[in-house]
């Protein structure tokens, strides 16, 4: 059985999430995906820094393995770090240019999900105000954003996060709790380890999500001298 310490994905979507999510499952961890986030409103609760409330889910709501949203949104991983103090973290590394391209391709080049949420997550809430001037109203109640426009935007948030993460739980004398890997070697029977157990079961192919269309491809092949 998993040690009975919480475990928090930290990857940024679009960086294994779902695969992590499937590892967690292969351990047998009771894993909190995207789906249950989002039934639970998890990532409004951090869009509100409803923080109370985020920890009092963890603690009640019967998961001990949480992948995908809210966890890597801003540095929410420093309050998590104080407020779970047994919990182990991970990150999984994605490329920066193949990252973006594939959070592009995802969502067919628009902001995914709640445009103010995604906004503030990367620092680009102002951007995405201007197509939902009446501000946040939910999860489902908002008008996207073009990311294309943005693009630096993403590129610089890509690098400065997979850079603070690290820095601030060797900072904190936590670095024993985080294990960070390019997502593309991942050595799943190490992070096994980190996490403590006697055994890793590996059930096929551990990328367990790809997108199929290259939208990110044909529009920018049409933006013509444009183009990133």
């Amino acid at each position: 059985m998993p040690p009975a310490a919480p475990v928090f994905g930290l990857s940024l979507q679009r960086s294994g999430t779902k695969s992590l999510g499937h590892f967690g499952r292969a351990q047998g961890y009771r894993v909190c995906s995207w789906r249950e986030s989002h039934e639970h409103g998890l990532s409004e609760l951090w869009f509100l820094r409803r923080l109370d409330a985020l920890g009092a889910f963890v603690e009640t709501a019967g998961y001990d393995f949480f992948e995908d949203s809210p966890w890597w949104h801003g540095d929410l991983y420093k309050w998590l770090v104080g407020r779970f103090p047994a919990a182990r973290f991970i990150c999984l590394e994605r490329p920066a240019e193949d990252w973006f391209r594939s959070l592009y391709n995802h969502s067919a080049g628009v902001s995914p999900g709640n445009a103010l949420i995604h906004g503030e997550i990367y620092g680009l809430l102002a951007h995405a105000l201007g197509p939902n001037p009446g501000g946040y109203a939910g999860w489902g109640a908002s008008t996207p954003f073009p990311l294309l426009d943005n693009r630096a935007v993403y590129l610089e948030h890509h690098r400065r996060y997979h850079a603070e993460l690290p820095a601030y739980f060797r900072a904190t004398g936590a670095a024993d709790r985080l294990f960070h890997a390019p997502l593309y070697d991942c050595d799943w029977e190490a992070l096994g380890r980190f996490l403590g157990l006697a055994e890793v079961r590996l059930e096929g192919d551990m990328h367990r999500h790809r997108t199929q269309v290259d939208h990110y491809g044909r529009d920018v092949a049409g933006a013509g001298g444009d183009a990133p």
